[in-house]
């Protein structure tokens, strides 16, 4: 019996598409064959996006109060095309001690 009349399927009915879920009780590839739901995305799924409003206030506040010494020191070192440079003392000051 095939799995429309409720029985197992057989492994070769579906070797051509090995993706799609069998109607078997054991295996990668067990269970019951249903449709893919779509759900609607979480409030967590947008962490960490910023927003125009947040992204103006902080555009804003960089204008009026500048960049940091370390900022302004890359700066520098990118306009006179110690790239290298730059990149070492970039990482230095960014990264969180610990890591790399």
């Amino acid at each position: 019996p095939g799995a429309a009349q409720g029985g197992f399927t057989d492994r070769t009915e579906t070797s051509s598409n090995t993706a799609r879920k069998m109607e078997i009780a054991v295996g990668l590839k067990k269970g019951h064959v249903v449709a893919k739901r779509v759900m609607a995305p979480r409030p967590a799924q947008r962490k960490g996006k910023l927003g125009a409003r947040v992204k103006n206030i902080r555009e804003l506040i960089r204008d009026v109060v500048g960049s940091a010494p370390y900022e302004k020191r890359l700066m520098e070192l990118l306009k006179v095309g110690r790239d290298k440079r730059a990149l070492k003392l970039a990482k230095r000051k960014v990264r969180p001690s610990g890591i790399f």
